[in-house]
């Protein structure tokens, strides 16, 4: 049953509540359904399904899409069309701010239909099988009639009314429905002075408290519900009610003469078939976020996210003089420049990994950057700084460069920039002076320090066997664009470079 259309916002909704969204077929476990249902003690009246998964479209392919309807119905009744086995003709339907072109093609299967409108309106599979289930059991009935078919997603199906017969059929009845749960969120090309005009942002609007009702009977009361987001804010548009608390203790069975179930119908379906309905988030453990590095014109600095769990797959950053965002500036990597002087330094950085909420933070702020001492004609001193370690990437070298990146195998090379990292000036170097160490070795090996570019020598710079940690100061001369390269020769090693000092060239 869904409540607001294009042609009229249908108001309040005072009428029984169809069948489906109420005590009909929904209002008990479906064939093949779990005999223990969903946890409704994490029923989130606010937060029924994150924005995340409700408009992911890329959830299930055509694929998993037919294993799944497969695995929900091994055998159909004979005589009817069970959804696995379901094919229609379908037809173009053109662009609109809600949906992408839908081309049609004869007898496309159910599975095809969910995909192709779930990649046009940017709705996710799930949401649409879900749907299905929870208005009309299409999903899993072994004998579903042509009435279940003909108002699949309960588009256009007002209470007070028959269902609008421009959305008769299955395709129209998933392609409608999905427009109508994409339209709710008001994407670009609707609203004032477009064709799509009707205001579906001032009923359940996003951020705010709005009393929702138990029951179309007004006298069973209403809830206060903060709707947290978009996902929310469309599926009660679609289906206006939130289950009181004798729906939510019946589980998939029948609540009291003020129950409705089709929000928490489709919180059952969604997690029983699918797993939480809510994202995990990522979560920051320590240490971050920060800037990593020293804060001198020349010098890199990295935007760290922090001790993340689980560990993001993308990290990514924004930086900011002084509050005001640096344009031009690409990744978490940024070397210091003059216009930088006196100014203190911040980067907002967005942890995200497959399947989790993004992690987005703000550091606090560099001191202000400054000036160098201008280098002696001899050996520059410096702060012992580790500059590689390639056994943990949290939190070791001092601008987050060149750790973590697991052990130098036979033959291999480990390049390590030297160059603007922990005083050493980005320019004018000829040398540095380094503390090198092996550490957890394989075999019998050593390792040979050189300009990164140049022929490697034949002389080792550190000899070690196996499981040893063995160090050794090594001067090393600079490539040409301010790197060493450090060469191991016999099964694997991993590596630890601090450094100590520079020489100019």
């Amino acid at each position: 049953m869904k409540a607001f259309g294009e042609r009229a916002l249908r108001a309040i909704l005072l009428a029984a509540l169809a069948a489906s969204c109420l005590v009909g077929v929904q209002g008990v476990a479906g064939a093949n359904q779990a005999a223990v249902g969903a946890d409704l003690s994490q029923f989130r009246a606010g937060n029924i399904i994150s924005d995340q998964l409700f408009f992911d479209p890329n959830t299930m392919n055509v694929g998993e899409i037919q294993a799944f309807l497969n695995a929900r119905v091994p055998n159909c009744t004979v005589g009817f069309t069970c959804l696995k086995n379901f094919t229609q003709s379908t037809f173009t339907i053109a662009a609109t701010p809600m949906c992408s072109t839908y081309t049609g093609a004869p007898n496309e299967t159910a599975a095809t239909i969910i995909y192709k409108v779930a990649q046009a309106c940017g709705i996710s599979p799930k949401v649409i099988l879900v749907t299905l289930q929870k208005e009309q059991s299409l999903v899993t009935l072994t004998a579903p009639g042509d009435r279940r078919y003909r108002s699949a997603m309960g588009a256009g199906c007002p209470d007070t009314a028959d269902c609008d017969v421009n959305y008769f059929g299955f395709f129209q009845q998933v392609h409608y429905g999905s427009y109508l749960l994409k339209r709710y969120t008001h994407p670009p090309g609707t609203g004032p002075g477009t064709p799509y005009t009707t205001r579906f942002d001032l009923r359940f609007p996003v951020g705010q408290v709005s009393q929702v009702l138990f029951h179309p009977n007004r006298d069973c009361g209403s809830k206060p519900v903060l709707v947290e987001n978009q996902a929310t804010h469309s599926l009660y548009l679609y289906t206006p009610y939130t289950p009181n608390q004798a729906a939510l203790n019946a589980g998939y069975g029948l609540g009291d003469a003020c129950s409705s179930y089709g929000n928490r119908n489709f919180f059952n379906f969604y997690t029983d078939w699918f797993g939480s309905t809510q994202v995990p988030p990522l979560v920051n453990l320590a240490g971050g976020p920060a800037v990593l590095g020293s804060p001198f014109v020349g010098q890199f600095m990295n935007g760290s996210a922090g001790r993340v769990s689980p560990r993001p797959d993308v990290i990514s950053c924004s930086w900011f003089r002084g509050g005001i965002p640096i344009v031009g500036t690409v990744g978490c990597l940024y070397q210091a420049t003059s216009t930088d002087i006196g100014q203190q330094l911040s980067v907002t950085v967005t942890s995200t990994k497959a399947g989790f909420q993004s992690l987005t933070q703000t550091s606090g702020l560099t001191a202000p950057i400054a000036v160098p001492e201008p280098g002696l004609d001899g050996l520059n001193a410096i702060l012992p700084a580790r500059i590689a370690d390639t056994r943990t990437p949290d939190f070791v070298t001092i601008d987050g460069q060149v750790q973590g990146v697991g052990v130098i195998g036979q033959g291999q090379t480990l390049n390590v920039p030297v160059v603007g990292r922990a005083g050493v000036p980005p320019t004018g170097v000829g040398a540095v002076v380094l503390n090198v160490t092996a550490t957890s070795p394989t075999a019998n090996s050593w390792l040979t320090v050189f300009p990164k570019g140049a022929v490697r020598p034949v002389t080792s710079n550190l000899n070690f066997t196996p499981g040893q940690t063995v160090p050794n100061t090594v001067i090393a001369q600079v490539g040409a664009d301010g790197s060493i390269s450090i060469y191991n020769a016999l099964g694997s090693t991993h590596v630890i470079v601090d450094i100590t000092g520079w020489f100019p060239e």
